[in-house]
């Protein structure tokens, strides 16, 4: 079945179509995957009731999403094995490269950042810019699952085609990690599209199932041939019954943007010259972490617990790893209740059998050596992250908890260690920058906000790391007056910016990094910076097509 263009999109789609095949080509499917891709995303995106140019972006995008990877030219596209770490970087540049082939072919900037995300997790990640949840345009999530099963249930040049089943559990089984349930489980409901059929369908019907049979796995820091471990199969049989999703758009002008987007940082911050570097609001500590990998000694820091923890594992952490039998521990009947809930806090977010295992795994790590209970406490923030992404409707896609940790645990990437003495701190980022000495200033500016912290998505974490959910009010009160304090007037926020800025003015470089929806007009911004020393340049990108704002980078 052809991919049906209306008249106004028959010469841009035709075009689209030529291009796919030459990139299958080099990819070395069996069988047409982009188109196959497009097809599977149309239906996806027709489930979820979007317009009919939303719907058309998605197909254009299907068809584009790996022009990057045939632009590269890498032969290690089509070679057997896993692919060693300066490979896996190199090709994660291919959704950056396939945003600017796709611009050159004609595609509008929807179909261009659709391109560019296609690569996205659900969990936060994947690349190039680690996005994570709603900050991940729907049709971006939408590409990711028809992708991943096209891909899977199609031969190779380095490995067999899986069957229907195995690409179905596969989903299923990282849904809310890689993929996004609610897509998922409109996924699992298609039927009859012959995109959906399995080009090892034949080799299933000749050979007999395993009794528990492996499953292609996509993780950072590998390529899709490694196998998970043995996983029991479904509980229920055929595909879930769904009513129509919610409807929505391709766009989310939303309160999810992110803080940043990592790939145009770090595009921005090779330019600079730096050994080292201090990051006051560290965050996810993402930036942190490549900044790392390429040598530089990284100093992150956040005012909150659950950041520094995640730089500790992430950052400063060169060497340590949780062993299995570590892994075991924190694990030790995790869901048995002890004598009462430690942390009555995890309520508010949990439910009781939840709470319950939140609180012992808590309670187990902080039996291991700082460096490795940071590390158990990093994997137990990604299982309630995961947690939080089912809901009523797409419960019946959630794992046990315990699996999952151990699925996170198997998953995470090897530390690296750059032997340089990295530090994660926790303290207020204008003292954090007036004692750090340091080659650059990374600041990554906290989107304004009138909302209290003990209400923002991070809050679970902050109180499951401190054990508590008592220390609100002496949080905020300590952030009173400054930067990543609540902001009721943009002039009030500025004044904040430049008070930081005044107390990191012996640091001699400055790169100052803001998402711009509005608030703050980048013109505001960059007179701000340049009160307090000359500006060099000012690096922005448009992301406003499906997000509302532009990444705006002002160094000093």
């Amino acid at each position: 079945m052809g991919i049906e263009f209306a008249e106004s999109e028959r010469a841009a789609g035709e075009a689209f179509l030529r291009l796919s095949a030459g990139v299958d080509e080099f990819e070395g499917y069996a069988h047409p995957h982009a188109s196959r891709v497009a097809r599977l995303a149309e239906a996806l995106a027709a489930r979820f009731r979007l317009s009919r140019a939303d719907r058309t972006s998605i197909v254009f995008a299907a068809l584009l999403h790996d022009i990057g990877e045939m632009t590269m030219g890498r032969d290690y596209v089509k070679r057997d094995g896993p692919l060693n770490e300066a490979e896996r970087l190199d090709l994660a540049r291919h959704p950056v490269i396939g945003e600017q082939e796709a611009a050159r072919s004609g595609a509008d900037r929807a179909v261009q950042l659709l391109v560019r995300w296609h690569h996205e997790w659900f969990g936060g990640g994947g690349y190039p810019d680690a996005l994570r949840r709603e900050q991940i345009p729907l049709g971006a999530r939408i590409l990711r699952v028809a992708d991943a099963y096209a891909a899977l249930t199609d031969a190779r040049p380095w490995r067999p085609a899986g069957t229907e089943s195995e690409a179905r559990k596969h989903l299923g089984l990282w849904a809310g990690i890689e993929f996004d349930p609610w897509v998922v489980r409109a996924f699992l409901s298609l039927e009859g599209l012959p995109e959906l059929r399995s080009y090892a369908r034949e080799r299933a019907a000749a050979e007999p199932p395993a009794a528990e049979p492996y499953v292609e796995c996509s993780t950072p820091g590998t390529r899709a041939p490694d196998r998970l471990r043995q996983v029991p199969r479904p509980t229920r049989s055929g595909a879930p019954r769904i009513t129509s999703p919610r409807p929505t758009t391709l766009r989310n002008f939303s309160d999810s943007l992110p803080e940043g987007w990592l790939a145009f940082e770090l595009s921005v911050l090779r330019r600079l010259q730096f050994k080292s570097v201090a990051d006051p609001f560290a965050g996810e500590a993402t930036t942190a972490a490549y900044l790392k990998r390429w040598g530089a000694r990284v100093a992150a820091n956040d005012p909150a617990q659950w950041a520094l923890t995640r730089a500790r594992a992430r950052v400063e952490n060169n060497s340590e790893v949780l062993s299995e039998s570590e892994v075991d521990e924190v694990l030790e009947e995790a869901y048995v209740p002890r004598h009462r809930l430690y942390n009555s806090a995890l309520r508010r977010w949990f439910g009781e059998t939840d709470a319950w295992w939140f609180d012992n795994v808590r309670a187990h790590a902080e039996k291991l050596e700082p460096e490795k209970r940071a590390l158990a406490l990093d994997l137990g923030m990604a299982v309630g992250d995961y947690a939080l992404s089912f809901d009523d409707e797409t419960r019946e896609l959630r794992q046990p908890l315990s699996r999952v940790f151990k699925r996170l645990w198997d998953a995470a990437p090897a530390p690296f260690n750059n032997r340089r003495r990295n530090a994660a701190s926790n303290r207020d980022a204008r003292d954090f920058v007036s004692r750090e000495q340091a080659d650059l200033l990374f600041l990554r500016l906290p989107r304004p906000s009138r909302r209290a912290a003990r209400d923002s998505a991070w809050a679970w974490r902050e109180e499951w790391v401190r054990g508590d959910g008592d220390f609100w009010d002496d949080f905020e009160h300590s952030r009173e007056g400054r930067l990543g304090a609540r902001a009721e007037a943009r002039r009030q926020y500025l004044r904040h910016v430049e008070d930081l800025l005044d107390a990191a003015a012996h640091l001699s470089n400055w790169a100052v990094a803001y998402a711009d929806d509005g608030y703050l007009p980048t013109e505001e911004l960059v007179e701000t910076v340049g009160r307090l020393r000359r500006v060099g340049t000012v690096y922005t990108k448009d992301f406003t097509e499906l997000t509302g704002a532009r990444a705006v980078i002002v160094t000093a």
